[in-house]
């Protein structure tokens, strides 16, 4: 994902979404679409989830949840630094005191490693 993402911001035309398209008004592909290709690749690797075919909106959940365990994983490993410079709250380290750009480089170095721990099996396949 990571990859793609740094692909995408190497475009000079880059809109934001994770799935842009030329073709389209809007800039990106639409939601059937997505919901298409997520379907055409679930059955593809035959995947269920609790015994019914994924959907896109599950992974966008899954992508939430682990986007969000990860900026947890953020915030407590800037709690340390935070409690040395005398704050209780870690946000205000990251809000602060990293630029964007540094912002970004944790946000994906501690996303990197939740999926990672995820996906791990995947290169038994």
């Amino acid at each position: 994902m990571s990859e793609r993402i740094d692909q995408l911001e190497r475009r000079e035309e880059w809109s934001g979404y994770l799935f842009p398209s030329r073709q389209s008004t809007t800039g990106h592909i639409t939601g059937g679409t997505v919901q298409a290709r997520f379907k055409r690749l679930a059955e593809q690797v035959n995947v269920r989830v609790y015994g019914e075919e994924p959907t896109s909106k599950m992974g966008r959940r899954f992508w939430y949840t682990m986007y969000n365990q990860a900026m947890n994983d953020l915030l407590k490993n800037l709690d340390v630094i935070a409690a040395e410079r005398g704050s209780s709250d870690p946000s205000v380290v990251l809000k602060n005191y990293l630029s964007e750009y540094e912002r970004r480089e944790y946000r994906r170095e501690f996303m990197r490693k939740r999926l990672v721990e995820v996906f791990a099996w995947t290169d038994r396949i």
